[in-house]
């Protein structure tokens, strides 16, 4: 069946609250809510194999080693896996952390039904009314069996409350109902009780969810007394944006998964909600500084792969391949690394909202060069593994060696791919076929405080730079003949460009740079890069010649 052409005749948009003086729009978030993990609950009961009591702590131990202070374990009745789980959890010694309970007993009873006029019809065919019914008639008997229960009194007992659905729910509706469990179960200001505000199927767009949070927040009766929450899932992938519009909204906790596991499109990315306040320069009380050991548990407990391209946490969330995202990054990781202190160490680098290094990732490995990538990327590359500077105009020639070999691979070249084609490509880490000999020669007249020395007496540390000649000779084959060049010079380079420009090779123009290299090729330290430009300038040609430690090479 295709898609229809006439939408509007089965689908109805949704219209929400009317709020004029609505006044979340104006707030910052500015410290993080109570986070509840739901992983073990909501995103386990959405898998294909559900995990085992084994699988499920060792989750919980890692939440825990997060710093997750509310996780939610079960639904005990769901199967007998659950219902074991959740009682190797209660007996196990030292199986919940002391200092996430502060001292004493607590515990959190989760009671929720929906309210939705479609699940009132469709599944329970009940009325609004004996929805209410039913709701205070289970809020009366968990509480006598929890917090009236004088054989409890060592717990400190709280409810959470969800109108499922809420969402899509009546919002007046919605808080008849929540007024009638609070009165109920008479929370504290020192234990407020906690109402959930699921969109349990996302229905509209994050603004209206805002709307429907704030008018609650708002407008529930003894505010103190109650931690309003929000349970969102992701059906029209805006999970996280209502997430963050509902905390604005006057939400203080919210629900979900790791990496935004969960039922159909999933619950929000608990990762993603934590890290973007992290970025916002907000502790999210959460630490992932080891992301991607993280990914790799919660993948092979959950055998869902998570997204590359995923917030925060994909494999190549941190990958850039163009040239001109490349180029920037290069230049801001430089401008960072070299003055920290300009712009009070705050983290300013384009295309990156957050330092890989924070998430236990390299800054080295951000940039990968493929047939897409540009000279920055080579320079960022060479520089990383070779610690050579090139000339700009040899970064681009050699940019486009990297791009014709990437596309003869069809894929991506790795850092050390690069270095050993720029070795090989400029002959650097083998001998050029087309030098068939070459010779560099120190020779000069020992010199000291203007009197020559006697013979058999000088001290070659006394020489001063000055005083030294550098002698070149070679036979090259040039355009397939041989040809021998001679030059002299203070250094190396002069040497190499008075050889040059002794040579019959018509009207040109060199230009010399000396780079170190390191590590060490064939025992040689640096090299000599040769720009060779015609006479209007019109062309460049780029060779390198190795400049060893010894005076024969």
């Amino acid at each position: 069946m295709p898609m229809l052409k006439r939408p509007w005749e089965k689908y109805a948009p949704f219209i929400g609250p009317d709020l004029p003086d609505r006044q979340w729009p104006s707030r910052r978030i500015e410290k993080a809510p109570r986070w509840l993990t739901t992983d073990l609950r909501d995103g386990n009961q959405s898998l294909a194999r559900p995990m085992t009591i084994e699988q499920k702590m060792a989750y919980f131990e890692m939440l825990v080693n997060l710093g997750y202070k509310e996780i939610e374990i079960s639904i005990p009745t769901a199967s007998s896996t659950e219902y074991g789980f959740t009682r190797k959890l209660i007996e196990t010694p030292s199986a919940v952390p002391d200092d996430s309970l502060r001292g004493a007993n607590k515990a959190i009873i989760s009671l929720y039904f929906a309210s939705s006029p479609v699940w009132l019809a469709t599944v329970f065919k009940m009325t609004e009314q004996q929805v209410r019914n039913k709701v205070t008639e289970a809020v009366s008997y968990v509480k006598s069996i929890t917090k009236d229960d004088p054989e409890t009194r060592g717990t400190t007992w709280n409810l959470m409350f969800s109108p499922e659905a809420f969402s899509a729910s009546d919002l007046d509706y919605c808080l008849q109902l929540c007024e009638a469990v609070k009165a109920i179960w008479e929370p504290s200001i020192e234990v407020p009780m906690i109402l959930n505000l699921p969109a349990t199927v996302e229905s509209s767009t994050p603004n209206i969810y805002a709307d429907q949070v704030e008018i609650f927040s708002r407008s529930i009766s003894d505010r103190e007394k109650v931690c309003v929450s929000l349970h969102v899932h992701n059906d029209r992938g805006c999970a996280v944006a209502a997430a963050e519009l509902g905390l604005l909204a006057g939400a203080e906790r919210v629900e979900g998964c790791l990496f935004g596991n969960g039922e159909r499109s999933g619950n929000v990315d608990l990762v993603t909600l934590a890290l973007n306040l992290y970025t916002q320069g907000v502790d999210p009380g959460v630490d992932f500084s080891d992301i991607s050991s993280l990914r790799a548990v919660v993948e092979e407990l959950t055998q869902i792969q998570v997204h590359p391209r995923a917030p925060y946490v994909g494999e190549l969330i941190f990958a850039a391949y163009s040239g001109a995202h490349q180029d920037a990054i290069r230049k801001g990781l430089l401008q960072y690394e070299l003055d920290p202190g300009k712009y009070q160490n705050l983290w300013k680098v384009p295309y990156l909202p957050l330092d890989p290094e924070d998430l236990g990732s390299s800054r080295s490995d951000i940039i990968r060069l493929n047939s897409q990538s540009g000279k920055g990327g080579v320079s960022w590359t060479l520089a990383h593994e070779l610690h050579v500077k090139l000339p700009e105009m040899l970064e681009y020639q050699f940019s486009k060696v990297v791009k014709a070999t990437s596309e003869a691979a069809g894929g991506t070249l790795s850092s050390t791919n690069v270095a050993e084609l720029f070795l090989k490509h400029y002959r650097i880490s083998q001998q050029d076929p087309r030098i068939v000999m070459a010779e560099l020669k120190r020779t000069g007249h020992p010199v000291c405080h203007d009197q020559v020395l006697i013979e058999g007496t000088n001290d070659p540390s006394k020489l001063t730079e000055a005083m030294i000649r550098i002698k070149i000779h070679a036979l090259l084959y040039i355009g397939g003949k041989q040809q021998r060049l001679h030059g002299e010079g203070r250094n190396a380079s002069s040497a190499l460009i008075g050889a040059l420009k002794g040579a019959s090779l018509g009207k040109f123009t060199f230009h010399i740079s000396r780079c170190a290299l390191d590590p060490p090729q064939r025992d040689l330290t640096t090299f000599i890069v040769v720009e060779c430009q015609s006479a209007d300038h019109s062309r460049s040609g780029w060779g390198d010649l190795c400049e060893p430690e010894q005076d024969v090479f």
